[in-house]
């Protein structure tokens, strides 16, 4: 059997959990103010009023006026999804990471440690809710599809099992967009076929969901018929690291939008050297006051976790797409080809050398951070664009003081 674990609303109920007010009460995580950027995660309390993931604020707001906005806080995140895997892995090693907040698991060979699967969901899930204070749903079933499905069935706080045999029973009176796999226009192209359900979905013949669909047609026969994947995909590896933020009113200042560059590259950086990882392509998001977004990419020639070469990489892509006067919304970065130990050391073996003691400050840095908060350190051509947000901190004033004088 495979189990398909996953946090319930988990930023929003990251949120909760850290301020009780937001108990009981529709709350959406996103930024950067109510009139822009998109829902990053919605209570189940906002859901009730048609809100969901993805969706612009100012719908949001449209649909629920007494909705409660609540800005994204994904360090925190990232910290709760560590105790997540940890809560997983100390259960079973055959763990297939999916997302920051669902994974699937297997037993397989440890059957006589957990005769009973059901009671094991009840206790992962009370694990998950010791060690992280939110709550998860699990689905139980011979596929990774079925799990899926199963986990979404009674949530919040639920735990679906479907045993051997039911697994079409289970699926029939479930809309299409249940189906994992299946997207809006999958989805229109079936209900204009007068296909409403799985059950129905189902009914059709392989053949003629391969000559609709191609090699879709294929896993949309098997999974509707409960037959799905076995397999968890143990080794998965993150292909790449990136930051973005939708700015509270259109800018088109050079300097200003180089700040913000910055800071992200600062915030990526420290992720890939919080990750033991280098990474030697770079691209750069750029979305227009009109929603125009173009995406340009290219390659360093060696691998690095330099906060100075990403952002050098990453400002000449901006140039290449930004003519510098018309208006931006959004900016972003992701670093990809990430690699790290010796196949990074091979990369860069003829990679231009960044001192000793650039490096050095990096480490103290990522150590103070870890300590008292990314931001408790702020570089000094950072530091008015950080007081126009919030005051400066009293451990960046004492920094300060220390610095005083020093190169």
């Amino acid at each position: 059997m495979i189990f398909h674990a996953d946090l319930d609303a988990f930023f929003a109920s990251v949120e909760q959990r850290d301020n009780p007010k937001l108990r009981g009460k529709p709350v959406i995580v996103g930024g950067p103010s109510r009139n822009r950027g998109v829902v990053a995660a919605a209570s189940y309390e906002a859901r009730k009023y048609g809100i969901h993931s993805a969706m612009p604020l100012f719908k949001a707001f449209q649909l629920c006026p007494h909705v409660i906005f609540v800005p994204s806080h994904f360090r925190k995140y990232v910290t709760e999804s560590q105790k997540f895997y940890k809560v997983l892995r100390s259960f079973t090693p055959y763990v297939e990471a999916v997302s920051v907040d669902e994974a699937y698991l297997s037993f397989y060979g440890f059957e006589e440690y957990y005769p009973d699967f059901t009671i094991l969901g009840k206790t992962i899930k009370q694990k998950v809710k010791e060690e992280i204070g939110i709550t998860a749903s699990i689905g139980i079933g011979t596929s990774k599809t079925i799990a899926k499905v199963a986990s979404n069935y009674q949530k919040p706080d639920g735990l679906t099992y479907v045993a051997k045999g039911d697994e079409k029973k289970f699926l029939s009176d479930f809309p299409l967009r249940d189906l994992p796999g299946i997207g809006p226009q999958t989805e229109d192209k079936l209900m204009r076929l007068g296909i409403r359900t799985i059950g129905e979905l189902s009914k059709l013949s392989q053949q003629k969901l391969k000559t609709l669909f191609g090699k879709h047609g294929d896993y949309l026969y098997l999974a509707s018929n409960g037959i799905g994947d076995k397999d968890l995909a143990l080794d998965w590896e993150r292909k790449s690291l990136g930051a973005e933020t939708t700015f509270a009113s259109d800018l088109n200042d050079l300097e200003t939008i180089e700040q913000i560059l910055y800071k992200l590259t600062l915030q990526v950086a420290a992720d890939l050297r919080d990750e033991g990882k280098k990474a030697q392509g770079v691209a750069i998001k750029l979305r227009s006051s009109s929603f125009a977004t173009k995406i340009h990419q290219g390659k360093i020639s060696f691998c690095t976790d330099n906060t100075k070469v990403l952002f050098e990489k990453a400002k000449e892509l901006l140039y290449h797409i930004w003519d510098k006067k018309s208006y931006v919304r959004l900016i972003g970065i992701t670093t990809f080809d990430l690699s790290e130990g010796e196949e990074s050391l091979q990369q860069s073996l003829f990679a231009p050398p960044v001192s000793k003691k650039a490096t050095d400050v990096e480490s103290a840095l990522d150590k103070i951070r870890k300590k008292h908060g990314f931001w408790s350190v702020t570089p000094a051509n950072l530091l008015e664009m950080d007081k126009s947000d919030k005051k400066v901190s009293t451990f960046q004033k004492t920094i300060l003081r220390k610095l005083e004088g020093a190169d």
